[in-house]
């Protein structure tokens, strides 16, 4: 009787040891869908393998640069049109008549920057579009319910009797706006000057202005509200006050110039000449050697609108 007990509690224990373990109460199981089988090429047996749910993701928010390229799309396109590219005579008789408007089908958004201007982590949108001669930028911020309009800032009108050509650029957060205006007839009178914008949520602000100009008989050059008159001929001609205002005006923005001059240039015309290394250009009037002009955006528009 013993040895029967004995060999009785023997196959108990075998049972014992070969059954599945007790699950994990903490251990959450992961569905499984049926089993497919993996096609084999090497001559071996075909290996079931088990496809694991997919399981869906909720679509983020619009982050700020997708609101601002909808924006654009969506309101501000709608409302003023895009420039055409066009070319165009700005000037009638061959240079020798009156300044002509550009045709209709430039009026609109010419270019068009997504930037964070302010560092708070937020872009702002600026545009630049012609409106009746007059070449303007708009600034956008985001609000709460969305990008609104924060400032505008006309770069320059045009009339009959001025031509204007532009250009804008982006450099350390600031916006540089260059121009070149001459009047008709007869271009004796020019001028050209660099004015540097900050950006806020407010839109723009003037940061420096420095321009330079010839009239018949006289020479001017200005630093904000320094300005310096010359007479045309006179020995008292000197740069170098303009040049040193100039320096301490943009080295209390940060600004870094290149080359920093001002007075006759290498093809006869006075003014100014500021550069700085780095810059981003967004839009300018180009004009060829027979007076036609045309817009030119930098920025790639037609990406920013699809």
């Amino acid at each position: 009787m013993k040895r029967f007990l004995t060999i009785l509690l023997a196959v108990f224990l075998t049972g014992c040891s070969t059954a599945p373990p007790a699950p994990d109460p903490t251990e959450v199981p992961v569905p499984m869908t049926s089993a497919s089988v993996t096609e084999i090429t090497d001559g071996s047996q075909p290996v079931p393998t088990t496809e694991l749910p997919v399981i869906p993701t909720v679509p983020p928010a619009d982050d700020p640069e997708s609101m601002a390229k909808r924006f654009l799309c969506d309101v501000l396109v709608p409302n003023y049109g895009i420039s055409q590219d066009v070319t165009f005579e700005q000037v009638s008789e061959g240079g020798l008549g009156e300044v002509l408007p550009p045709p209709s089908a430039a009026e609109g958004i010419i270019s068009a920057v997504i930037r964070d201007f302010t560092g708070d982590d937020t872009p702002e949108l600026v545009t630049v579009r012609e409106k009746d001669w007059s070449y303007i930028l708009d600034s956008y911020t985001l609000l709460d319910d969305g990008y609104a309009l924060g400032g505008t800032y006309t770069i320059c009108t045009g009339d009959d009797m001025t031509l204007h050509f532009p250009k804008v650029s982006i450099r350390d957060g600031h916006i540089l706006v260059r121009q070149n205006w001459f009047a008709v007839p007869g271009y004796s009178r020019y001028g050209n000057g660099l004015t540097i914008l900050g950006v806020s949520q407010h839109g723009f602000s003037v940061q420096g202005d420095f321009w330079g100009s010839r009239y018949p008989g006289n020479l001017f050059l200005s630093v904000d509200s320094h300005d310096f008159t010359y007479e045309e001929n006179s020995d008292t001609y000197d740069s170098i006050d303009f040049c040193r205002t100039a320096a301490e005006a943009l080295d209390t923005l940060n600004m870094e110039y290149s080359a920093l001059s001002a007075g006759w240039m290498d093809d006869g015309s006075f003014g100014i000449r500021i550069l700085f290394d780095d810059e981003e250009e967004v839009f300018r009037v180009d004009q060829d050697s027979e007076g036609i002009s045309r817009f030119v955006d930098s920025s790639s528009l037609d990406v920013l609108l699809n």
